[in-house]
């Protein structure tokens, strides 16, 4: 168990009389936070004989991070009753053992809880430290929701100051936040600050309009405090602007809420409100009866800020009644209130440390984006380096693509051309023997017709073959030219192809082209299978 924890346990036992049990069955401590959780903040005094229990068990196992949730609700709870001390030593202890915590939002609370009870004892300098830190943090996280309730925080201390300006400008960039993120319930909390602020300025008309809409927007929530507030204010402003038809609806909502308000100086503030009513209304004594039950819990709990406000209330009852000697005394106690609350020394350090956070915020904001710029350029640069590959590849792959078809092309043309060449060689052959055996049909029927002797019908015969022979060319040479022909008949004798483009008066390049066509006809692959086919059917000379 760490020296921290120990001094815990020290406080409350001799301050809250919390018992240390030496052996114990260990608490599920997840299991009473959650209890804990559902009776607070209704039931302050359930939750707090909760807290204690598991505090014990927490410290006595020396678990520092269960410690803490307990030791933020005993704060809290120490804050609502006004016990100031208290709420510090728990908060500032939960703090301290969230000095390398990574939960920023859970950091950040406790923060809050010590701005609050600091805002609760008049010490605004403090407090506005604490919700500065928090902002700090909700900004490392970039939680908006978070940064947006730390400015409006903000505007509430400025606003406890009477410094309107700086609360406005806070309040204004806290509900823009909360717009852009839709909830509707941070929007009404705005709407009340807001509120209380344009009613400090005399502004009632824009003060009820905020009012409103955080009635309307907390009509149905659970924790009654928050309406509570707004029905508070609201019945002021309604009461300065003169309608008093509207400020008797909302009184009767207060006095019906009332049993429900959890807060002890919002129960100060609702018997105030209602006493400042009946005032009006011309119910002297219900005003001060009310009246002095507020003060007597505001004293209770040395709530400054609430006994200055009743003592200037309980001025306004006095002249009311005519007491004029009470009615001056009560104002020279407020006026007292009032200086200890509000000094130069304390708005100057706030304004001063606000002004520091401003520029520190502004050196981050310059760095985020100066590493933005860094990784946007980087990106970019891989983008068009990528880019580049991408498309030196793809020009890659089209160049072979196309080369392959080319390839494919040509060998498809040349087999085209062959089997054409074929086809017509085939004809040809064909038409040849058709022919050949028309002349033989013809020759029998002449011989049968002229009834010759066996041996001269072979005879007949044989010089019919040989003049058919004659006559028709091989299957080779039938598909020639007369030109291509004559070229193939020199060639035979051996000619090269200057002496052939001599021998034909023709130039060297149409020899070579009638060459290729000769090779092609023929199907052979170049000059000494042409010549073997030219001597093949006697073709010798260049007749």
């Amino acid at each position: 168990m760490n020296r921290q924890i120990i001094l815990i346990a020290f406080y409350f036992t001799i301050f809250t009389g919390l018992n240390l049990p030496v052996f114990s069955q260990k608490t599920d401590l997840k299991k009473l936070q959650k209890r804990i959780e559902g009776v607070y903040p209704q039931d302050i005094e359930s939750s707090f004989q909760l807290v204690k229990i598991g505090l014990a068990d927490a410290i006595l196992y020396g678990d520092s991070l269960e410690s803490t949730f307990f030791l933020d609700v005993a704060g809290e709870i120490y804050r609502i009753r006004g016990n100031y001390d208290s709420a510090l030593f728990c908060l500032n202890n939960s703090l301290s053992l969230k000095a390398n915590w990574t939960d920023l939002k859970d950091y950040s609370l406790t923060h809050n809880d010590l701005a609050k009870t600091y805002v609760n004892m008049g010490k605004y300098e403090s407090a506005a430290f604490h919700f500065i830190e928090a902002l700090k943090l909700m900004e490392r996280s970039g939680n908006k929701l978070g940064q947006s309730f730390y400015l409006n925080n903000l505007g509430i201390v400025y606003d406890l100051q009477q410094n309107y300006l700086k609360s406005i400008e806070y309040y204004e960039k806290s509900l823009s936040l909360k717009k852009e993120l839709g909830d509707t319930n941070a929007i009404a909390a705005v709407n009340i600050n807001l509120g209380i602020l344009y009613y400090n300025l005399g502004e009632f008309e824009a003060s009820i309009n905020a009012l409103e809409t955080s009635i309307r927007l907390y009509s149905d929530h659970p924790k009654r405090d928050k309406l509570a507030r707004a029905y508070c204010n609201i019945l002021l402003s309604y009461l300065a602007n003169e309608n008093l038809t509207k400020a008797t609806i909302i009184r009767e909502e207060i006095e019906k809420i009332y049993p429900e308000i959890v807060e002890e100086k919002l129960k100060i503030r609702a018997l105030s409100a209602m006493a400042r009513y009946d005032l009006k209304a011309g119910e002297i004594e219900l005003a001060l009866k009310s009246a002095n039950k507020a003060l007597d819990m505001a004293e209770s709990i040395d709530a400054k800020a609430n006994i200055k406000d009743i003592h200037l209330l309980k001025s306004d009852v006095f002249q009311a009644q005519n007491k004029l000697d009470s009615a001056l005394l009560s104002l020279q106690i407020a006026m007292t209130y009032k200086d200890s609350l509000i000094d130069e020394k304390s708005i100057a350090s706030v304004a001063e440390m606000e002004s520091k956070y401003q520029n520190e915020k502004n050196k981050r904001i310059i760095k985020e984006q100066e590493i933005a710029q860094l990784k946007a350029k980087k990106k970019y640069e891989n983008e068009l380096q990528e880019k580049r590959e991408n498309l030196l590849y793809l020009i890659l792959v089209l160049v072979i693509a196309a080369g392959f078809l080319v390839v494919l092309l040509l060998r498809y043309r040349s087999k085209q051309k062959k089997y054409q060449m074929l086809m017509v060689q085939n004809a040809l052959i064909d038409k040849r023997n058709k022919d050949l055996s028309r002349i033989n049909e013809v020759v029998k029927t002449e011989i049968d017709g002229l009834k010759l002797s066996l041996d001269e019908k072979n005879k007949i015969l044989e010089n019919v073959v040989i003049k058919g022979t004659q006559k028709e060319l091989s299957p080779e040479l039938i598909s020639l030219s007369k030109r291509e022909m004559e070229v193939l008949c020199n060639l035979s004798l051996g000619y090269s192809d200057e002496e052939l483009a001599e021998s034909l008066h023709v130039s060297k390049s149409t020899v070579k082209t009638h060459l290729r066509r000769i090779y092609n006809k023929l199907l052979v692959k170049g000059r000494a299978e042409a010549i073997v086919v030219a001597h093949k059917y006697g073709l010798i000379g260049k007749d």
